[in-house]
């Protein structure tokens, strides 16, 4: 059974172009934060935020999270640095207004359901191509997310970068309660800076971003594509090619050529327990449930005012089951 997502050879030059930085919003030798005169010794930063898990707190501009981000890090590095951000998860719940204000900062949105195995995707491009810059001095990662899966510290280790992690507060950590110690001090070994979501925003609310005169990136990579107008991106997501598209990778998730979490009600595969929640609570899922649920009723009353058609109808429901 092949995996349900592609390897990194079978990704488009464009889509690993785009998370190496290659073809990024910004410009790199001006250090992404839009101050002239860097040299080209400067670090990068490659930031991955797990919008679905970490969402943007209420009160809080989406336009101004980037510069949050940025001025956080510029903190602990000590120096200004390149950064790019990648907002990923399933973007398809998320409102149209939030995904446009988050583009319009210069954040990448990328369309990535799948979680741990598109992080590993992106990780690998960033690591591949930041190895190769042997002139450069050491590099940065930063995970933000509320899904211990996405921030396991063993996965960070490997690449021998300096990293940051950010989660929401309160979030629970999955595992038995003699391994939480153990956990910590994993944390604190794999990462040289923890954050709390909520109070790295806040701690950061005042600072400025000189955004880039280029257009933003926006990225499906389920479909292998890439944007430079959002709007045409939201399209895209609610266009029957990557419906499916979707379904058609989502058909080899498990052993049975099915997926683990699958809407009947709008016959579209969902990725994991939150996502499927997110799904149940969405606009589109509603108004299909209800469009259903009337149906039902509609042939209910049929059903009672003529019972022939009763019977027709039960002898079909037996021989499907």
């Amino acid at each position: 059974m092949s995996k349900p997502w592609r390897t990194r050879g079978e990704r488009s030059s464009s889509v690993r172009r785009c998370f190496r930085g290659e073809e990024s919003q910004v410009d790199l030798g001006k250090c992404v934060w839009g101050f002239e005169g860097a040299s080209g010794d400067h670090h990068h930063v490659g930031v991955w935020w797990d919008l679905n898990t970490c969402p943007v707190p209420a009160g809080v501009d989406p336009r101004c999270v980037r510069a949050c981000i940025e001025s956080a890090l510029e903190k602990q590095i000590g120096r200004r640095s390149a950064v790019s951000i990648y907002a990923i998860g399933n973007l398809e719940y998320i409102s149209s207004d939030l995904l446009q204000n988050i583009s319009s900062s210069g954040i990448i949105l990328t369309h990535a359901p799948w979680g741990v195995h598109d992080l590993y995707e992106f990780l690998d491009d960033f690591s591949d191509d930041e190895l190769k810059k042997k002139t450069y001095p050491p590099n940065y990662i930063m995970m933000i997310s509320g899904d211990y899966d996405m921030l396991y510290p063993q996965r960070f280790r490997c690449y021998g970068f300096t990293n940051f992690v950010a989660y929401p507060k309160d979030v629970p950590v999955a595992a038995p309660l003699d391994e939480l110690s153990l956990l910590a001090e994993e944390f604190d070994k794999v990462f040289a800076k923890e954050f709390v979501w909520e109070t790295l925003l806040s701690d950061n609310l005042g600072e400025t971003l000189l955004l880039s005169d280029e257009k933003p990136l926006c990225i499906c990579n389920i479909c292998n594509d890439v944007y430079q107008v959002c709007d045409e991106f939201i399209t895209h997501l609610k266009s029957e090619e990557h419906r499916n598209q979707a379904l058609k990778q989502a058909a080899c998730i498990d052993r049975h050529g099915k997926p683990k979490y699958f809407c009947q009600v709008c016959n579209y595969p969902v990725y994991g327990e939150y996502l499927l929640f997110a799904h149940n609570e969405s606009e589109e899922h509603i108004r299909k449930l209800v469009e259903k649920q009337a149906q039902e009723d509609k042939d209910c009353q049929s059903r009672k005012t003529n019972p022939e058609l009763d019977l027709f109808y039960e002898r079909n429901k037996k021989q499907s089951l």
